[in-house]
């Protein structure tokens, strides 16, 4: 209760400690990137937007990103008519100077939301949930045109709004250790999910993901010994933690579940390799089992795939994919 009770003091007297929060992130670096460095290499006419039917395993590139060096956070609205994404123009920094975009399924009707990362759109597609930098550094919820800003907390990183449209999580330091806090939308209340600094990990990376019950969040976390796990755990339960992958950087973040007992994310490889998209199992009975990471069949080839979001129903996997 106290922790609901600060929280929500937090939103209203917030600004008089909005600095030194700056000024803490600006030294613990925990979550101040996105996936969009992983493409800023590239040159802006090599980026396409993908589309991968799960059922056929058929891709077709919806639509080329001519205007931007850098694209990342690919989120695809319920409807699955609209996309929201991060992306850079050319000179920008890649995180910090990163817009939020939407557009029509095939790229149609660009339109610039403004300074702002990692989108997430509300169940019905009226909102969206994004990330700022300084100097307005924080959690913050839009209007899906960009207006009605709002922000939840300004010590916040990396939100997701969850598919039930009740909670948007998100990671934010908690007694010096990694976690993160759910955002109930429907009472109004902050909670942590491990609390009281017991999560074990020193970092969680960008783009987490819930499960499509509501129930889970699938993350990248570094432990103290800096060993990198994917893994998951219960919202309402931070004692429940599943460990599915160990591994070491190649694992990229960026997840997103395909159903109940699987989630995609990317695997970078040997250099003159591609990275590629792969699932691993979740099945929370199978408890200390890992899986190995499998391929995604259907997937372009010779390309580097990365940044998997899918469809409400399962059925459509949107990422984004360059030339290597």
């Amino acid at each position: 209760m106290n922790y609901v009770h600060n929280m929500t003091n937090s939103r209203i007297r917030n600004r008089a400690s909005h600095r030194v929060w700056l000024a803490i992130f600006a030294a613990l670096f925990l979550y101040g990137r996105s996936d969009a460095q992983e493409t800023s290499s590239t040159s802006p006419t090599q980026i396409w937007m993908c589309s991968l039917d799960l059922q056929t395993s058929q891709s077709t590139k919806l639509f080329q990103i001519t205007h931007l060096a850098s694209v990342g956070s690919p989120s695809l609205s319920s409807d699955r008519q609209h996309i929201a994404f991060e992306g850079a123009l050319p000179g920008a920094q890649p995180t910090s100077d990163s817009h939020v975009w939407v557009c029509n399924i095939d790229g149609s009707e660009m339109q610039d939301l403004g300074p702002g990362a990692m989108p997430t759109w509300s169940p019905r597609g009226k909102r969206i949930a994004f990330c700022k930098h300084s100097p307005e550094h924080g959690v913050w919820v839009m209007q899906a045109d960009g207006s009605h800003q709002q922000l939840i907390d300004e010590a916040g990183w990396c939100a997701q709004w969850s598919p039930n449209g009740n909670m948007i999580a998100y990671t934010r330091r908690v007694n010096k250790a990694a976690d993160f806090v759910v955002f109930n939308l429907v009472e109004d209340e902050f909670f942590p999910v491990f609390g009281d600094g017991s999560s074990g990990y020193t970092s969680f990376y960008w783009n987490f993901a819930w499960s499509p019950d509501s129930k889970r969040l699938c993350f990248k976390g570094q432990g103290p010994n800096s060993e990198i796990h994917v893994a998951s755990v219960a919202v309402h339960n931070g004692l429940d933690l599943q460990v599915h992958l160990r591994g070491n950087d190649t694992i990229r973040a960026d997840f997103a579940w395909v159903d109940t007992n699987t989630v995609a994310f990317t695997l970078s490889s040997a250099e003159h390799e591609p990275n590629k998209l792969v699932t691993v199992q979740t099945n929370v009975q199978q408890r200390g089992v890992e899986s190995a990471p499998q391929p995604i069949a259907g997937q372009l080839q010779n390309h580097a795939n990365g940044s998997p979001a899918v469809s409400t129903d399962g059925r459509t996997l949107i990422y984004i994919s360059r030339l290597k």
